[in-house]
């Protein structure tokens, strides 16, 4: 298995994935050889960008151990990255930090170095030990590697809606409550909160071999569509301030009703209206978006988003 960065290329770094009850081990294959013939190049990319996937669902890791042949020889204990555990993985973390410290400290791992010299392996075969539920979500999706996902070819559908997808940037200044100062679409897309929903709503799309595509001019403002068969699927993301949940809620479903006649009117096609949210808002937004037609959704799990179709959520 390899992973897809976020543009959709193939990471060159192979890696496993031993599901169990209860937890999930993922054993990264060592990077080796020399700069003209190297072997997984992209392991520390990899682990990275494996790291920041994995904390959208708040798993802990319960270990990581040296998994290469010479270091199989040893005790378990003499084969654990000191790193002190359990190591809780958030969104807001630091997954360039957390990358850094677990190749630091397999360096003196199953090797004859010298402690105090900046020596050693750092780019071993490790197996990351997590505590995780598989049983709420794919984790294979969830990492989004590459036999399953296929950004290159477009599915049928459609032909000219949007443009090639690509993540929105992020102003950590931003303060949720800004958006309210006007309906700025542009604005509410700089909060963190609102690139990662959509960023976690392209994944699960590429997940399933279902290519994401922003806007491009002459259509609505949305966030993704896509093509699902002969129809449209159009997805608004709001983030969701605790004192701002009803009227981003308004805001959206509105924003999104529009869009669908808007796309429905330039490509003569059923369009299927979703609003993407980072958490579940509860009722009454789950009876209002059932009545208005919508898909309301959150992940990791994101409900209705592959199954529904126009038809069966249209407004009576």
């Amino acid at each position: 298995m390899r992973l897809l960065d976020d543009d959709g290329g193939q990471l060159d770094a192979e890696f496993d994935i031993e599901v169990f009850d209860g937890g999930v081990d993922i054993v990264l294959r060592a990077r080796s050889g020399t700069r003209d013939s190297m072997i997984n190049p992209d392991y520390f990319a990899a682990l990275e960008l494996m790291l920041t996937r994995l904390s959208h669902v708040k798993p802990s890791i319960t270990r990581v151990v040296v998994d290469s042949r010479p270091a199989r020889s040893l005790p378990l204990d003499d084969r654990i990255v000191d790193l002190g555990y359990p190591i809780e993985l958030f969104p807001s973390m630091d997954a360039h930090a957390l990358r850094v410290r677990i190749t630091e400290g397999q360096r003196l791992v199953a090797s004859s170095v010298d402690p105090a010299s900046r020596g050693g392996n750092k780019h071993k075969r490790i197996r990351l030990s997590l505590a995780i539920d598989t049983a709420d979500f794919d984790i294979e999706q969830l990492l989004d590697i590459s036999r399953l996902a296929s950004a290159d070819v477009d599915p049928p559908g459609p032909a000219g809606l949007g443009t090639g997808y690509y993540d929105d940037p992020v102003d950590r200044t931003l303060k949720p409550m800004a958006v309210f100062t006007r309906d700025d679409s542009k604005l509410e897309r700089a909060l963190a909160v609102h690139a990662d929903t959509q960023r976690q709503l392209a994944l699960h799309l590429r997940g399933h071999g279902i290519v994401p595509r922003k806007r491009t001019d002459g259509e609505p403002d949305y966030d993704i569509a896509w093509s699902q068969g002969s129809q449209i699927v159009v997805a608004e993301v709001k983030s969701l301030p605790e004192d701002g949940i009803d009227r981003q809620l308004r805001i959206g479903v509105g924003q999104i009703l529009h869009y669908r006649e808007l796309l429905r009117r330039r490509f003569g096609t059923e369009v299927l209206p979703v609003l993407a949210v980072p958490t579940d808002p509860g009722e009454p937004w789950h009876d209002v978006c059932a009545a208005a037609g919508i898909v309301l959704s959150w992940p990791p799990l994101w409900l209705g988003i592959l199954e529904a179709t126009a038809s069966e959520v249209s407004h009576p």
